[in-house]
């Protein structure tokens, strides 16, 4: 198969050290390449194109602003993505597109340094931007297990111990830590949800959103 996404400029090889590397060509990735394989070489597309963990988590913080959108407050909302490093891609805005846009440009890539996103995502609750007097959450999600960087329990606790925020975590998929997990939402207060498949992330998304303000202030 990877052999046939070369032939089809999908894919570009490398030879050395008596081993052939393959890489994705300009202007293809990991999802141009899957959705290929399986619409085109595979041949079975028909139940739709091949979805990654970060296209469903994609959409079911779409859905999540959806519902945000249709309540009576003004949320703020964030982004901070995390891998072998972390960054906050996005500060304390009221415009969910901006929100949208910024997800929908991210390339997940590298290691799974959870507690690296928390320690990223958390001073934006308290930048400038911020309400001072709002309710502070984070919903941390990972589709893994913690493996670089500050233990993910560790910066929970540091948290929890300086700042008024609830924490709230999503694991997704068979792979990930549910026990590290569940064990960050009792540090920050918060509820441990589980997803296995795309629809349940979204019901997972729908119902954080749909009972923010009671999860927030409980």
């Amino acid at each position: 198969a990877m052999n046939a996404a070369v032939a089809e400029g999908i894919l570009y090889t490398r030879y050395r050290n008596y081993r052939t590397y393959y890489y994705y060509s300009s202007g293809q990735n990991q999802v141009t390449y899957w959705n290929w394989l399986y619409t085109d070489h595979f041949y079975i597309g028909s139940e739709g194109p091949y979805e990654t963990l970060w296209q469903s988590l994609v959409g079911a913080v779409d859905t999540f602003l959806t519902v945000l959108e249709g309540t009576d407050q003004s949320e703020q909302v964030s982004v901070a993505t995390y891998s072998s490093s972390a960054r906050l891609d996005l500060n304390l805005v009221t415009d969910y597109d901006l929100v949208r846009s910024t997800l929908s440009g991210i390339d997940p890539n590298g290691a799974t340094g959870i507690g690296y996103g928390l320690q990223t995502g958390m001073p934006s609750l308290m930048d400038s931007f911020a309400r001072p007097f709002a309710a502070k959450t984070i919903i941390l999600m990972t589709d893994g297990i913690h493996n670089t960087g500050t233990n993910p329990i560790d910066a929970a606790t540091s948290i929890a111990a300086q700042y008024n925020v609830i924490i709230h975590t999503v694991t997704f998929g068979p792979g990930a830590d549910q026990a590290t997990m569940q064990s960050v939402a009792n540090i920050g207060g918060g509820l441990h949800y589980h997803a296995d498949t795309s629809e349940e992330l979204l019901s997972v998304f729908e119902q954080i959103a749909n009972n923010l303000p009671t999860l927030i202030t409980q």
